[in-house]
């Protein structure tokens, strides 16, 4: 499946979902003008990290009104795929860290990057980043 039409099928209904509570925020999709095929055993595990990471900073990254943009990316370069979760709001909390944190879904995401034989790198520059790169095919890495 092209796996920008997929997260752009997932952008629409997130927006929907936080229409009403996050009026003032913004959801982007970048994506690259040529489609990215991605089979479904892995789309779905980018499907559901992305979920994640756009509701929690739907809910958190722009209390009090505040208002912003949450931008889902994706690129492909060197037969490497790199799906990125950015957003302009207050950033993530000091010693925010994936292995402490008590949101069950938030508990999933290294477990769904594992799932993609990928690596997470988080930045807090003005904001929250996330991005994940891994292989664009699964014989990359020579498994199947």
């Amino acid at each position: 499946m092209d796996l920008g039409d997929y997260l752009d099928r997932l952008a629409q209904l997130l927006r929907g979902a936080y229409r009403s509570s996050a009026s003032g925020v913004e959801l982007q999709l970048d994506r690259p003008a040529q489609p990215v095929y991605l089979d479904l055993e892995r789309a779905i595990p980018c499907g559901l990290v992305v979920n994640e990471l756009v509701t929690n900073a739907f809910k958190h990254a722009f209390p009090a009104q505040r208002t912003g943009t949450i931008t889902i990316s994706l690129n492909s370069s060197n037969d490497r795929l790199t799906l990125g979760v950015r957003d302009d709001g207050i950033g993530l909390p000091a010693g925010f860290d994936f292995d402490t944190v008590k949101s069950l879904g938030l508990q999933l995401v290294p477990l769904l990057i594992d799932q993609l034989h990928g690596e997470l790198q988080m930045a807090r520059d003005g904001g929250a980043c996330y991005l994940i790169t891994f292989p664009a095919s699964l014989n990359v890495r020579g498994t199947t």
